[in-house]
């Protein structure tokens, strides 16, 4: 997080231009996927595009103006914008626990995702009914409920061979869901606390996020976490 700046205050109460200068600095060379969450919240990026750099360029009491490279193949463009503080800041001294505060609010995954992404409801519901067919039917009930709708069963007999082996393919897919989306909400538990240094609250979202639906929420999360892994890749090699 940024250091204290005690003491960087201008004659108007503002923050310092050099503390401002500091402070940009240290984020966008500590912490990357700061400066990048507060871009990605300000900034509009287009369909097809994506933020390939972000900086911040002066931090005031009200806000901070950030800078964001956007790139669709070999076109690119650069767009500025501010970010306000909300509540203003009272001094400098107060912006390294407004930082940490942004930080987590920024990388903080919405629950709401599960219904309102079509690809996250769909996966859900998939989920759920095979986890139905499974764990509350079984495979013999299954295979019934199948056997009483005649031509749906007939129509997965010319596919599978029979009934019996689709609820089978059924069972090796709901399984196999299971530990994909388990693998996964680790994967992201681990970076969440060790990469991108979340909060507990942020850390529990992930990886329920990434155990309930994978993939879909894998494609929120790694744009974070690739600005993160090559921050720290950066840093060693300076």
């Amino acid at each position: 997080a940024p250091p204290s700046n005690g003491g960087g205050t201008a004659p108007d109460g503002e923050i310092s231009p050099e503390t401002s200068k500091r402070i940009c600095d240290h984020m966008n060379k500590d912490h990357a996927v700061s400066v990048y969450a507060m871009a990605k919240s300000v900034i509009k990026v287009k369909s097809g595009w994506s933020i390939t750099d972000a900086r911040l360029l002066n931090v005031k009491l009200s806000g901070c103006k950030v800078k964001a490279v956007m790139c669709s193949g070999v076109m690119c463009e650069m767009e500025q914008a501010e970010f306000m503080f909300d509540p203003p800041l009272k001094s400098s001294s107060e912006i390294r626990k407004r930082m940490v505060e942004i930080h987590n609010q920024l990388l903080t995954p919405k629950l709401h995702w599960l219904v309102t992404k079509p690809v996250c409801l769909i996966l859900l519901t998939i989920t759920l009914v095979m986890g139905y067919g499974v764990i509350g039917l079984g495979v013999r009930g299954m295979i019934d409920t199948i056997d009483g709708a005649k031509m749906f069963s007939l129509y997965l007999s010319k596919v599978f061979g029979s009934t019996r082996i689709f609820v089978l393919f059924i069972r090796f897919m709901f399984y196999f869901t299971v530990v994909a989306h388990f693998l996964e909400a680790v994967y992201g538990l681990y970076h969440c606390r060790n990469t991108l240094k979340l909060g507990a609250k942020q850390q529990f979202l992930w990886s329920f996020l990434l155990a309930t639906v994978g993939y879909p929420i894998m494609l929120e999360f790694s744009p974070f976490l690739a600005v993160a892994m090559a921050n720290e890749a950066a840093k060693k090699e300076s």
